[in-house]
């Protein structure tokens, strides 16, 4: 068990809530969001939980792992690493 409480995101606890619920229901509407690094691999988590909960007939039969983490490189402007994250159909 991973006794890492998680992702600050550099912000407060309430921001950071609603920026994941907000990535979570992004993934879930379009099956692939592109956001950053650390943002994907926090939002992984969330989605785990959410997938075992309301899609698991879509993902019975596949042996593990429901999402996909693609490295994009880095965002012009401020040179953070982005992510496509996607449901595996």
């Amino acid at each position: 068990m991973n006794t890492h409480a998680g992702r600050k995101l550099s912000r407060p606890t309430g921001a950071r809530m609603a920026l994941l619920r907000s990535l979570t229901v992004s993934l879930f509407r379009h099956e692939e969001i592109r956001t950053t690094v650390p943002k994907a691999k926090e939002l992984d988590e969330d989605v785990r939980k959410k997938i075992y909960d309301v899609l698991v007939p879509r993902y019975q039969a596949r042996p593990g792992g429901c999402t996909r983490i693609h490295r994009l490189g880095a965002r012009s402007g401020d040179n953070a690493p982005v992510a496509l994250i996607r449901l595996v159909s």
